[in-house]
């Protein structure tokens, strides 16, 4: 009989938990409490970030390097590394330890400097080990590295160096590889065989893709693009004379850059490229006349900054380039003051590509408040390679004030570096603490501003690899800003509130 009451007690629990939803219910009784937020992890004095695990997609070829295969994997990335040069690494350890061209011959093949992220070009350089493949096999590697970064959503062309040089397509060193472009399939001897019609073909044009490198505004770093360009010959002169005119003509695609190389009327005669005879090195002479300095001063610029671009752009692509000579008005350049006010001194006058890795920048998103209040608009900023993962630099790019004058500032003003007391990456979760005196510049905030403030932070920080939430915290403690926002808990990105 007992049971037979409980069975019955159940079923009226149930029907009645069934019309909750539905039936109203009047209760007199005291307000229960809001749910507590789930305890989250302490407050951060300082700057740290935890490592991580993803899936890449690697691309590796088989042991005669006509087909690609693809292969997932789970990587783990440590504490300030990128994922692109992570990627790469694993790349060449798998490569090295499969049949593709004797395996082995791979195995001293690395990384000679850190892989480059600027815009959508990446560039990677290898060390001088892996010269040791022929030219058809260092084909299929080039595209094996191009497939494997381009399945990267922000990476569409990779340039592929060894220890600072394009070793071009032939024997000689004449006939550059250029940036490459994704490839849609895994077909390597195919597209040799499109090669090999250009390497067959000794006259006549070229088409090629090629990384132009242009002076950021301020001329403290550079930004690259790849564009494709028509080479009417198949002469090192040629491809240096063409890549100076491009540089002439100025960025096509980026914005907030300068075209510093000037017009031919400033050359006393069109580029050469030279071979010492005593050390073997391949040079590009440029000979500008003394006008020059004239036409940099307009522009606030400096010979340094000119000559960094060119540099760059000529070592990335014409084969075997060690270095630019520059000439003004008949006297070779020796000494430069550099954009970071470093002093530059050779004897030779011979700039080289590893001098200037430093300058290069790259592209970052971050978000500011519409003047209007109705959400965030998308700006654009240069950002140095080795804080392109950082996101204090991210911050730091929220204090300074937008130049678009639609635009308001994303943080209170006065907000400095010192009142950000730390900021941590665990996971996915970014853990930003200020001070107390970033939270009373809030005061006075509407609800509409702190909102925009909030995301304006959080959709910015979502912009590191790998962070999709934001929790804050004032002197330690998650308690509020302005007061119009439940700040406890974590923020999630908000893309709703980007405008086109």
């Amino acid at each position: 009989m007992r049971k037979i009451w409980i069975c019955l007690l159940l079923c009226a629990v149930l029907l009645l938990g069934g019309c909750v939803s539905s039936m109203p219910v009047e209760y007199d009784g005291p307000a229960e409490p809001l749910p507590q937020v789930r305890e989250g992890p302490q407050a951060p004095v300082g700057d740290s970030q935890s490592g991580r695990t993803f899936s890449a997609v690697l691309y590796v070829p088989n042991a005669d390097g006509s087909q690609l295969s693809a292969q997932v994997r789970e990587i783990s990335v440590a504490p300030g590394e990128s994922e692109p040069e992570v990627i790469i690494r694993e790349l060449l350890d798998v490569i090295s330890q499969s049949s593709f061209s004797g395996g082995q011959q791979l195995r001293l093949a690395s990384l000679s400097f850190p892989v480059e992220i600027t815009g959508e070009l990446a560039t990677v350089d290898l060390n001088t080990s892996a010269r040791v493949l022929g030219i058809e096999a260092l084909f299929a590697l080039r595209m094996a590295i191009t497939n494997t970064l381009t399945e990267l959503s922000d990476i569409k062309y990779v340039n592929t160096l060894i220890n600072g040089w394009d070793t071009g397509l032939d024997v000689a060193m004449t006939l550059p590889v250029g940036v490459m472009a994704r490839y849609p399939s895994g077909d390597v001897a195919a597209f040799w065989s499109q090669v090999e019609a250009q390497r067959l073909a000794e006259q006549g044009e070229l088409q090629k893709t090629a990384a132009l490198y242009f002076a950021c505004d301020g001329g403290e770093m550079m930004l690259a693009e790849a564009r494709n360009i028509t080479f009417e010959s198949r002469s090192l002169n040629e491809y240096a004379q063409k890549l100076l005119e491009e540089l002439s003509a100025g960025a096509t695609q980026l914005s907030g850059v300068q075209a510093l190389v000037p017009p031919a009327d400033y050359f006393e005669r069109d580029a050469e490229v030279v071979e010492n005879p005593d050390t073997s090195e391949r040079i590009a002479v440029l000979c500008l006349r003394e006008e020059v300095d004239d036409f940099l001063l307009l522009r606030d610029s400096t010979r340094a900054q000119m000559l960094m671009t060119i540099c760059y752009t000529l070592t990335g692509f014409l084969p075997r380039l060690d270095g630019v000579a520059l000439y003004i008005g008949g006297e070779l350049v020796r000494d430069l003051t550099m954009p970071d006010g470093t002093a530059w001194h050779a004897e030779d006058g011979v700039l080289r590509r590893k001098e200037l890795s430093a300058f290069v920048a790259d592209v970052l998103r971050v978000y500011y408040p519409t003047a209007d209040g109705s959400g965030l608009a998308t700006v654009y900023r240069p950002v140095a390679q080795r804080y392109r993962n950082s996101a204090r630099a991210l911050l730091r790019e929220l204090m300074r004030d937008p130049e678009d004058e639609a635009l308001v500032p994303a943080l209170p003003a006065g907000i400095t570096d010192a009142d950000i007391i730390g900021i941590a990456i665990s996971g996915d979760t970014a853990l930003i603490n200020v001070t107390q005196a970033f939270a009373d510049a809030c005061d006075g905030m509407d609800a509409v501003e702190e909102r925009n403030m909030i995301y304006a932070i959080v959709n910015t920080i979502t912009e590191l690899q790998g962070v999709t939430r934001v929790r804050f915290y004032v002197d330690g403690e998650q308690t509020e800003l302005a007061g119009h926002l439940f700040l406890p808990g974590e923020f999630l990105r908000n893309s709703g509130l980007i405008l086109e």
